[in-house]
């Protein structure tokens, strides 16, 4: 018997007789397709028959991505999420000390030259690592989600609701990105479950339950982006109060931002574990390196 063969949204898989069984979600178990339907080379993939020697059959069944751990990549997310952390930490210290200083100017108190310059000079330097930091961790990151979500494929899943290229893609379409990505990392977590058959249908992965934590870090993702488009609109005012406020609302934005690294990386860690976990399940126990 060759390895299940993924075709149109369906298993299938040669018994040693050469008969083509296909994968039936509703009742759980292989069977025969009907005989109003026969299997031919026009309905399975690469040109594979009843008839095709098993070379062939194994030769179609390389056409499902195969696996590909998520260690690597998580632990690059880790590491630069990290960075994200220290950053925006170093941030909130720095925005405690703009919100004093720019309240003493709408206040009328006397400011030297000094100590403005020291603050913008403050400023802008962590900017420009708050700004590095989030582009590498956003980059580790998309890369990690879209080998999650292929993986999918080679961890049992029969169909999924969205190509993986929209893993990738989505994050960069305005609004879009607000819903998208979300809807497809509930369907990489419930996919992934350890616990599902493989193959497993949609119709039984799609059933599984979201963990809390995982709305909150896209809640908190997504509120932290308005703030940050707030606080810039503000910031192109010039009168003290106005640069106050947007000073202040980043400080909530960079808040926000720390909670969700550390939201992120509890997303990222558990993914990974579970398609381990299935993995292990689905090939045996083999354990990938």
């Amino acid at each position: 018997m060759v390895e299940p063969v993924l075709h149109e949204g369906a298993w299938w898989f040669q018994r040693p007789d050469g008969v083509w069984l296909r994968f039936n979600e509703t009742r759980g178990q292989w069977e025969p397709p009907p005989p109003q339907a026969p299997v031919t080379a026009a309905v399975l993939p690469g040109g594979v028959s009843p008839e095709s020697p098993p070379a062939v059959a194994a030769a179609a069944a390389k056409a499902v991505p195969a696996y590909r751990p998520l260690r690597s990549p998580a632990t690059v997310v880790y590491v630069l999420a990290g960075i994200v952390l220290v950053c925006t930490a170093a941030a909130i210290i720095s925005g405690f000390f703009e919100v004093s200083l720019l309240g003493r100017i709408a206040d009328g108190e006397a400011v030297t030259q000094s100590e403005a310059n020291a603050n913008d000079v403050r400023v802008a330097i962590i900017s420009v690592l708050q700004a590095l930091a989030y582009l590498g961790t956003g980059i580790a990151f998309i890369i990690w989600f879209y080998r999650a979500h292929v993986n999918l494929w080679a961890l049992g899943a029969a169909e999924v609701r969205h190509g993986s290229g929209w893993a990738i893609g989505a994050w960069f379409i305005p609004f879009f990105n607000l819903v998208r990505p979300k809807s497809m990392a509930n369907d990489v977590w419930k996919a992934s479950d350890p616990e599902l058959p493989a193959p497993v249908g949609i119709e039984r992965w799609s059933k599984v339950a979201l963990p809390t934590f995982l709305a909150i870090w896209w809640a908190v993702w997504v509120l932290a982006n308005i703030g940050n488009s707030v606080a810039a609109v503000l910031a192109v005012g010039d009168d003290p109060e106005t640069l106050k406020s947007s000073s202040e609302v980043t400080l909530v934005s960079d808040g926000l931002t720390l909670l969700g690294g550390v939201l992120l990386i509890m997303v990222v860690r558990s993914i990974t574990a579970r398609q381990q976990a299935r993995h292990a399940k689905v090939s045996g126990g083999a354990q990938p390196a």
